[in-house]
This record gives structure tokens, C-alpha cells and sequence, in this order.
């Protein structure tokens, strides 16, 4: 998983139910301007189709704010039930 906070920064959690453990953490800014209209969020495969993916997605969550570890793993929770 990763959060995403408004002061930029960006934390990856490696996630195995019931607990989600940081593994990293970087300040990589917080201006997410150029995605006004000007990108597209995709999951799984290039926009131009040129890479096919053929994998598969689980429990995907897009929130306004970043989530706390403790909220993470509430989620976990939930989710393996």
C-alpha cells in the first residue's frame, strides 16, 4: 500500500493482515497540480495499450487524505473477512 499525505509525504506499507508495517517513507512533494485534467490515473495496463497487463486487482481505495497505519490495518481487517 501507499499514502500519499498534503505535506508530500509518501509512505510504502508492506500489508499482511491484521497489521500494515512501513517500509519506507520519502518526502516527494505535495504540488499534485499537474494532475488537473492533464493525466490520467490508470491501474493495470498503458493508457496507449501498448503493454497489456494481465494481472489482477484487489481491494482498490482511492481517499482523500493518507491513512494512518492504525487505519490501514483496519482495513486489512475488513477486508480479509
Amino acid at each position: 500500500m501507499v499514502t500519499h499525505a498534503a505535506d508530500g509525504m509518501t509512505c510504502v506499507y508492506w500489508a499482511l493482515a491484521p497489521a500494515a508495517h512501513v517500509v519506507s517513507c520519502q518526502m516527494l512533494g505535495s504540488d499534485l497540480s499537474p494532475w488537473r485534467g492533464l493525466m490520467w490515473l490508470t491501474f493495470g495496463n498503458e493508457i496507449s495499450d501498448e503493454r497489456q497487463w494481465a494481472g489482477t486487482l484487489h481491494r482498490v481505495a482511492i481517499y482523500s487524505e493518507a491513512l494512518t497505519p492504525e487505519e490501514l490495518a483496519t482495513n486489512l481487517a475488513v477486508g480479509s473477512e
